[in-house]
């Protein structure tokens, strides 16, 4: 699933974490203002795009463009938020 967006204020930025040799992992959350009863959604953004996150401070609205990413390990079922794209929105 691509070309899902979401918009909110970002509430966590993690440090990034080296999953292997060129794998890099870091997790950030926004929360929802839109709606009724505000949601804290955490996505996840891969290795070269992770310096991207260095511009956003937390309290910043922004607009987070992601994939859906889904697996399973050892019969549990996991999935991922996977932001590709993160711009500074003004709500």
């Amino acid at each position: 699933m691509s070309n899902l967006k979401l918009k909110g204020k970002l509430i966590v930025k993690s440090e990034p974490r080296q999953i292997s040799e060129k794998f890099r992992v870091m997790d950030f959350v926004i929360e929802t203002q839109d709606e009724k009863y505000p949601q804290s959604i955490q996505f996840q953004i891969l290795n070269d795009r992770i310096a991207e996150m260095d511009k956003y401070s937390i309290g910043e609205e922004l607009e987070v463009s992601f994939d859906v990413r889904g697996r399973e390990y050892s019969g549990k079922y996991y999935n991922s938020l996977n932001a590709y794209k993160i711009e500074s929105s003004l709500f």
